[in-house]
């Protein structure tokens, strides 16, 4: 019989830390929410409107689930399959970013699909035929190019503290 230390697993993958990736999420959805809070403050002038819930308040709440959530957990996803990792080069590090940036951006437009399809009372498959015109992957690149920047500057901030040695 073999003695198998039972503190020490043995794996052929090594296990991989979802708190750098989880702390890269967070900071990109607590700028993400910061931007929607500040467009709703801008649309509190009307508030006395009779269409201020469904105008205003239920896109925010779907702009919440879809741009902050959805985004964040898909660059969570990415980054926590494929970290940036301390011998890696700032490149690599800036290109993973991008990645990440991409996954979110996918994510968050699936997403929004499904809950356009939902609210709109489509139920099954057989019924996106009468969608001919709806293309939710349009905005695709330029929602890309709008927030990789922000996914990228994480990454990379979070890399370069990961990588200075602590005294």
């Amino acid at each position: 019989m073999t003695h198998h230390d039972s503190a020490r697993p043995t794996t052929l993958v090594p296990r991989r830390d979802p708190r750098p990736a989880l702390l890269a999420a967070a900071i990109v959805a607590g700028v993400a929410l910061l931007q929607r809070l500040a467009s709703l403050a801008q649309s509190l002038v009307w508030l006395g409107d009779q269409d201020y819930l469904v105008g205003v308040v239920l896109p925010f709440v779907n702009g919440v689930l879809v741009d902050v959530v959805a985004f964040s957990a898909g660059v969570f996803l990415l980054l926590w399959l494929l970290p940036a990792r301390q011998g890696d080069r700032v490149l690599v590090v800036l290109g993973k970013g991008l990645a990440a940036a991409a996954a979110g951006v996918l994510l968050s437009t699936v997403v929004s699909f499904v809950v356009a399809l939902v609210s709109t009372g489509i139920w099954s498959l057989g019924d996106v035929r009468y969608y001919g015109g709806f293309n939710p992957f349009a905005s695709l690149v330029p929602e890309l190019l709008a927030s990789a920047p922000l996914v990228m500057l994480v990454v990379l901030a979070l890399w370069v503290v990961r990588r200075v040695p602590r005294s």
